[in-house]
Protein backbone atom coordinates (compact mmCIF):
# COMPACT_ATOMS: atom_id res chain seq x y z
CA UNK A 1 0.00 0.00 0.00
CA UNK A 2 1.50 3.31 -1.11
CA UNK A 3 0.67 5.92 1.56
CA UNK A 4 0.73 9.48 0.24
CA UNK A 5 -0.48 11.29 3.37
CA UNK A 6 2.04 12.10 6.12
CA UNK A 7 -0.53 11.90 8.94
CA UNK A 8 -1.64 8.46 7.75
CA UNK A 9 1.97 7.29 7.45
CA UNK A 10 2.76 8.49 10.98
CA UNK A 11 -0.35 6.82 12.40
CA UNK A 12 0.40 3.52 10.63
CA UNK A 13 4.00 3.59 11.87
CA UNK A 14 3.09 4.75 15.40
CA UNK A 15 5.02 8.01 15.07
CA UNK A 16 3.97 11.12 17.01
CA UNK A 17 2.47 13.79 14.75
CA UNK A 18 5.16 16.33 15.75
CA UNK A 19 8.09 14.01 14.96
CA UNK A 20 10.11 14.77 11.84
CA UNK A 21 10.57 12.02 9.23
CA UNK A 22 13.55 11.52 6.96
CA UNK A 23 14.59 9.35 4.03
CA UNK A 24 18.25 8.73 3.25
CA UNK A 25 19.00 6.94 -0.02
CA UNK A 26 22.43 5.36 -0.03
CA UNK A 27 24.85 4.78 2.83
CA UNK A 28 25.26 8.03 4.75
CA UNK A 29 25.28 6.26 8.13
CA UNK A 30 26.53 9.38 9.92
CA UNK A 31 23.58 11.43 8.67
CA UNK A 32 21.10 8.72 9.69
CA UNK A 33 22.60 8.46 13.18
CA UNK A 34 22.68 12.24 13.65
CA UNK A 35 19.03 12.63 12.68
CA UNK A 36 17.94 9.72 14.90
CA UNK A 37 19.86 11.24 17.83
CA UNK A 38 17.85 14.42 17.30
CA UNK A 39 14.55 12.52 17.49
CA UNK A 40 13.83 12.10 13.80
CA UNK A 41 12.32 8.85 12.48
CA UNK A 42 13.50 7.13 9.31
CA UNK A 43 11.08 6.18 6.54
CA UNK A 44 12.92 3.28 4.93
CA UNK A 45 10.84 3.42 1.74
CA UNK A 46 13.10 5.55 -0.47
CA UNK A 47 10.26 6.02 -3.00
CA UNK A 48 7.78 7.31 -0.41
CA UNK A 49 6.54 10.89 -0.57
CA UNK A 50 6.16 11.00 3.23
CA UNK A 51 9.18 12.84 4.61
CA UNK A 52 10.35 16.17 5.99
CA UNK A 53 13.90 15.66 4.70
CA UNK A 54 15.16 13.45 1.89
CA UNK A 55 18.92 13.04 1.43
CA UNK A 56 20.02 11.55 -1.90
CA UNK A 57 23.08 11.56 -4.11
CA UNK A 58 21.23 12.42 -7.32
CA UNK A 59 18.38 14.93 -7.69
CA UNK A 60 16.61 12.51 -10.04
CA UNK A 61 15.92 10.39 -6.96
CA UNK A 62 13.42 13.02 -5.75
CA UNK A 63 10.04 13.17 -7.49
CA UNK A 64 9.70 16.95 -7.35
CA UNK A 65 6.34 16.87 -9.16
CA UNK A 66 4.72 15.00 -6.27
CA UNK A 67 6.18 16.66 -3.17
CA UNK A 68 3.65 17.06 -0.36
CA UNK A 69 2.91 20.47 1.11
CA UNK A 70 2.80 20.24 4.90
Amino acid sequence: MNITNMATWKKKNRVDEKTKVFIVKGGYGDIKRALKQRGWVQNKDSDSCCFDLKWVLKTKDIDTNNLLDH
